[in-house]
């Protein structure tokens, strides 16, 4: 086994904790760095192939704390594995984990895996309380096995990809607005989405009132129109006729054939702004059997020349990333789908399924 390093910046030792418990799971000795107080020093490290660096810090408003970013700028790798860890006072870690991994890259280290992990929030202890618990380092343990099995058996990727996507909920009105917001960032990946009509929230309730299934699902259709008519910086436009999610058993179910002509127009409108479309599997969960859009609407893009298909599960909680995605695999392929799409710099690549 390579040499272990653990290093952390961790004021509140909820971030030592963490990674403690990653590196006693990789189940070696290992050599710990406490950077917390190593602003005032000018020690280099300077780790090599035979070694992995274990790296945490914790996340400040989303972010790696700019102090901490600095000390690392001591810590270098030559071709060095890495392991990037932020931990966050149970709100949300953003774009830190991202930020980590870039640090570690351009400092020399390819970093082959990842993780986020819940600490009691620095300014109250009100939130996150008593975090990491006796559960979180069992997690931190069993993640620092899973690192161990991944170089033992070389099964790892140098340098993983991580990419930067975003949803947005995109209504005619707030265009200028989001997209001046998406030009100011490197997004990969941008899905656009419909969840309100006329600035009222599909899950409100109001949209159903007085109105049949089919009218309800008749406007959303027209307002999805509309965005896909206004909006450019957007990669695919994703759960499509999700609308049948909301108002009860009453708005359950898509009548494909009666919303056949709009959504012709949009499946058309997309392809000539060369727009995909996000294959959703979350219908599953949401108790309707089925993908969003329909396997009609899905086979229909596909006749009329779509190509660009990509697949989400809606995820929210890691227990349903990618769930019902071999269902997507074997639906695509029986109609003739070969290929799926991912995006870097907003540019689609096509991979083969299977």
């Amino acid at each position: 086994m390579k040499n272990i390093h653990l290093f952390y910046f961790s004021p509140t030792h909820t971030t030592k904790r963490a990674v403690q418990g990653i590196g006693q799971g990789v189940g070696v000795e290992v050599i710990e760095h406490d950077l917390t107080f190593a602003c005032d020093s000018d020690e280099e490290f300077n780790l090599g192939e035979n070694d992995i660096a274990i790296v945490g810090v914790p996340v400040y408003a989303g972010r790696v704390p700019e102090i901490a970013a600095n000390i690392l700028k001591r810590v270098h790798g030559n071709n060095t594995l890495a392991v990037a860890v932020v931990v966050y006072g149970n709100r949300a870690f953003e774009d830190a984990l991202l930020e980590l991994k870039n640090i570690l890259k351009e400092n020399g280290f390819s970093v082959i895996a990842g993780g986020a992990f819940i600490g009691e929030h620095s300014y109250t202890k009100k939130v996150g309380t008593k975090r990491p618990d006796n559960n979180d380092i069992e997690i931190a343990i069993n993640f620092g096995k899973k690192i161990d099995e991944l170089v033992k058996e070389g099964n790892y990727k140098k340098d993983i990809d991580v990419k930067f996507g975003v949803e947005v909920g995109v209504q005619p009105h707030t265009k200028d607005y989001l997209e001046s917001v998406i030009k100011k960032y490197p997004f990969d990946f941008v899905i656009a989405s419909s969840h309100a009509i006329d600035r009222v929230d599909l899950a409100f309730g109001e949209i159903q009132a007085g109105r049949t299934k089919d009218e309800v699902h008749n406007l959303y259709f027209e307002y999805v129109l509309q965005n896909i008519e206004k909006y450019n910086e957007f990669n695919v436009y994703g759960h499509i006729d999700f609308v049948t999610r909301y108002g009860g058993e009453k708005f359950r179910g898509l009548d494909y054939k009666k919303h056949f002509d709009i959504i012709d127009v949009i499946l058309k409108k997309l392809i000539e702004k060369g727009k995909g479309i996000e294959v959703n599997t979350s219908g599953y969960r949401y108790r309707e059997d089925r993908f969003y859009p329909c396997t009609d609407i899905l086979k229909r893009y596909y006749e009329l020349g779509g190509a660009i298909l990509t697949i989400g599960s809606d995820s929210h909680i890691k227990d349903y990333m990618t769930m019902d995605f071999d269902r997507v695999y074997d639906f695509l392929e029986s109609i003739g789908v070969k290929y799926i799409s991912s995006f870097d710099k907003m540019q689609p690549s096509f991979k083969k399924i299977k």
